[in-house]
């Protein structure tokens, strides 16, 4: 798989996961300032992950007041605060290790403010925005691949495609002239 930073989506990809149409996807891109990227080899355009995080944070900004006005404002705050309470909790030490600063009791105090805990929402709402990004990219990859190789597939699904002599020759006409049969032994079997 590849790294997060390599990780990419598609328009229909996004405009699916948030339940929009081209309008309104564009119009977020453009509100965000952000260019889609196309690929030299497909020539298709595509978002890395830092992108539709901010995306997806603007979607929920949508969701929970009706517009994107505001948005900014929100985002360079959620920013600011969470620069902040980096610099309150851990240092960087001369050799790039993390040291310790506060004691345990401490950042304990320091999260436990409503401010504080809003901005650790928002920190793992962005976490969980990033991991579904990556377990989704993994996903269509692994889809993809079982689409290209069929063999792989495990031999309980090879049998439920209908194959008569090998993958690549699907029997269609049969397909469609027992699919009913099939969907009801199926469902006895469930």
């Amino acid at each position: 798989m590849q790294s997060t930073d390599q990780i990419r989506f598609t328009p229909n990809e996004l405009m699916e996961r948030w339940g929009v149409g081209k309008d309104a996807y564009y119009k977020r891109l453009e509100f965000l300032q952000i260019k889609a990227k196309k690929d030299p080899e497909t020539k298709r355009a595509f978002l890395e992950v830092e992108e539709v995080e901010r995306l997806d944070n603007l979607h929920n900004w949508i969701q929970e007041t009706g517009a994107m006005t505001g948005f900014m404002e929100h985002e360079q705050e959620a920013n600011q605060s969470n620069q902040e309470e980096a610099g309150e909790l851990v240092t960087a030490a001369p050799q790039g290790k993390i040291q310790r600063k506060s004691t345990q009791q401490e950042i304990n105090e320091a999260v436990s403010g409503d401010r504080n805990q809003d901005s650790m929402r928002r920190f793992d709402r962005a976490a969980q925005s990033r991991a579904a990004a990556v377990l989704a990219e993994a996903s269509n990859r692994l889809t993809a691949g079982y689409i290209s190789n069929p063999d792989d597939l495990d031999e309980d699904l090879k049998e439920q495609l209908f194959f008569e002599e090998s993958p690549e020759l699907i029997n269609r006409e049969w397909a469609a002239a027992h699919l009913a049969e099939a969907i009801k032994a199926q469902r006895k079997r469930s």
